[in-house]
């Protein structure tokens, strides 16, 4: 992953500053902000952090913890093909899945957690599927 940020000085004349970034996320996508405060980090009520855009769009965002929630696995996917993938990283204890296409992935912490994430998320799992990760909630 890349990122690419950009900063426009205050030119004198009390213009305030343009901020450009971008964000490759290696796999052809980008995500390009012109306008940064059109982005409103919000705490809820309920103490989860959610990011909502100038549309009123909201994206909840989960906290680092020690345990990785994969979604849209593919149904033929088993906790073997997941523990193959997982246990090179330090700190892997185990793989569980609940039901076909959902999985949690346990670390003794949450740095070994985020080390597997970073690496693995976006993983091609056949052709057609990737690896989606995220933090599960602990």
């Amino acid at each position: 992953m890349r990122k690419k940020r950009e900063r426009d000085e205050e030119d004198g004349s009390g213009n305030s500053k343009k901020v450009k970034m971008e964000l490759n996320q290696g796999d052809g996508t980008s995500v390009h902000v012109e306008d940064p405060s059109s982005l409103n980090a919000n705490i809820q009520d309920d103490g989860s952090n959610t990011m909502t855009s100038s549309s009123n769009t909201k994206v909840e965002e989960t906290p680092p913890s020690n345990i990785l929630f994969a979604e849209s696995l593919p149904k033929d996917c088993n906790e073997m093909m997941l523990a193959c993938l997982f246990r090179s990283y330090p700190g892997y204890n185990e793989v569980r899945i609940p039901r076909a296409g959902l999985a949690f992935i346990e670390f003794d912490d949450e740095p070994h957690a985020s080390v597997a994430l970073k690496a693995l998320n976006g993983f091609s799992l056949s052709a057609t599927e990737t690896l989606n990760l995220k933090y599960g909630k602990a």
